[in-house]
């Protein structure tokens, strides 16, 4: 499976936005306040996942809502089109990418 990666886009009606891509047709559009409290949710689990047992976002562009379930080896991404497994250095990556001081 690819590494999930970021990566900014202009939406037409919203402006400067981040795409995040987990798997290959697995997308979230994220506003930048939306990434930023992505990021700082990630960091914090990754910090002590003990913290929460699920992390919810309900993006602005998004067709599916980001839900994922903390696990012992990560997050256990669900959506309508199935579910992703998401690895520790996999949400250190994503919390890095979508950190406010990433985005450009």
């Amino acid at each position: 499976m690819a590494k999930p990666v970021v990566a900014p886009f202009v939406h037409r009606a919203l402006g400067k936005m981040l795409r995040m891509t987990l798997a290959p047709d697995l997308n979230f559009d994220l506003t930048p306040e939306e990434a930023s409290t992505l990021a700082r949710a990630l960091r914090a689990v990754t910090l002590d996942p003990e913290i929460t047992d699920t992390l919810y976002l309900s993006p602005l562009a998004s067709d599916d809502e980001f839900s994922a379930k903390v696990t012992r080896d990560g997050l256990e991404v669900t959506t309508a089109s199935g579910i992703c497994i998401l690895s520790w250095p996999d949400v250190v990556s994503l919390a890095e990418q979508l950190a406010p001081d990433n985005i450009h």
